[in-house]
């Protein structure tokens, strides 16, 4: 296992496996101005299908995550990983959209 991308500011961390290049393990942290998930860290798993990118990765978070988005089981319910999908979208775009998945909530809450 390598760490094989980190974002500047540290906000989140892409693993991957030595055996498996459909799997990627990503660790997010959250920031929210209204303080629910703000510096929470979470895990997250993309699995990629044999058509990507052409197919949307299926991604899930492995720490519970409490938020209207997501079930219990950890699918997140987020439109560029159904319908609005496209081929551009890589691992640092999806993970950014699940950050401001998160931070919308508070978005509502002080906008």
């Amino acid at each position: 296992m390598f760490i094989c991308w980190a974002s500047s500011s540290g906000n989140a961390v892409v693993i991957l496996h030595e055996r498996n290049f459909t799997e990627i393990h990503a660790q997010l942290r959250a920031f929210c101005m209204c303080q629910v998930y703000d510096g929470l860290s979470y895990k997250l798993v993309l699995e990629f299908p044999s058509g990507y990118p052409y197919k949307a990765p299926t991604v899930k978070f492995e720490t519970p995550c409490y938020h209207p988005n997501v079930d219990g089981s950890g699918n997140i319910c987020l439109d560029i990983l159904k319908e609005k999908w496209s081929a551009l979208y890589d691992v640092r775009t999806i993970l950014l959209s699940v950050q401001s998945l998160l931070a919308g909530d508070c978005l509502t809450v002080f906008g």
